[in-house]
Order: C-alpha cells, then structure tokens, then sequence
C-alpha cells in the first residue's frame, strides 16, 4: 500500500466535536483511505466525537473547530 510521503509534521490539538482533515495530491483508493483513517485514529488517540475528513488534494492537516 503506497501512502503519501509526509515532508512536515506539526503540532496541533484537537478538542472534542473538532473535525479533522487529511489532504492528498494522490488519488486514494477506499482500502487505502479506510486505512489511513484506521491509523489516524489510533495513533492520535481521537475523541470519538471528532470526525476525520480525508480529501485527495495538497496533503495537510488541520482541525477545524466544533461549534
């Protein structure tokens, strides 16, 4: 399964209701995206009210505050 090089890491908190989103210049396939979601999940610890969007196009992350 090839993923995306990561270049740059940077801190970020993530607050319950919080959504989380991944981007990506390559096109995911639904196996490789549930499975970068699975990993995302399990090494950021996420609240189970914070959702995580993955978008193919320009990888970043960042948290879009909850209301």
């Amino acid at each position: 399964m090839m993923l995306p090089e990561i270049t740059e890491v940077q801190r970020l908190t993530v607050k319950p209701g919080d959504r989380l989103v991944l981007r990506t210049d390559a096109k995911l396939a639904a196996d490789t995206a549930a499975y970068l979601l699975e990993r995302v999940r399990h090494r950021l610890d996420l609240p189970d009210d914070v959702r995580v969007v993955i978008l193919d196009s320009g990888m970043s992350v960042e948290v879009v505050e909850g209301p």
